[in-house]
């Protein structure tokens, strides 16, 4: 009969793979060559004032106060907590130098109040 069976090979395995083409290539400008990533818990910054390094002349728009020397040395004015911050940073360098920066976290700010405080 003139019909093939569901059987048959059409085209052999080795006839297959000689006339396929892949088409690939490898372009390194899509692959950065430096990636760094940081992640902390809890990170805190806390900021103080040094009374001792700043001079003992008050500042002008403290006058006519005087201070009565009772400050301590170091006044921690503001404190900013950030809550997992995660710090992802790339860099291609190809012809066109391009750096990409990633930063998410929850940030807390705490501020000493000093509408009480006399000179």
């Amino acid at each position: 009969s003139g019909s093939q069976s569901a059987c048959d090979q059409l085209v052999t395995p080795t006839a297959l793979a000689a006339c396929t083409r892949v088409d690939s290539c490898f372009t390194p400008c899509f692959v950065p060559s430096l990636g760094v990533s940081v992640q902390f818990g809890h990170l805190e910054l806390h900021l103080c004032h040094h009374f001792d390094q700043l001079g003992t002349v008050s500042p002008r728009f403290l006058h006519p106060f005087a201070s009565d020397k009772n400050v301590p040395s170091e006044l921690e004015y503001m404190i900013v907590s950030f809550k997992e911050p995660h710090i992802y940073l790339r860099q291609w360098n190809d012809g066109s130098v391009f750096k990409e920066i990633q930063f998410s976290t929850q940030a807390d700010c705490r501020l000493l109040e000093c509408r009480n405080v006399t000179m």
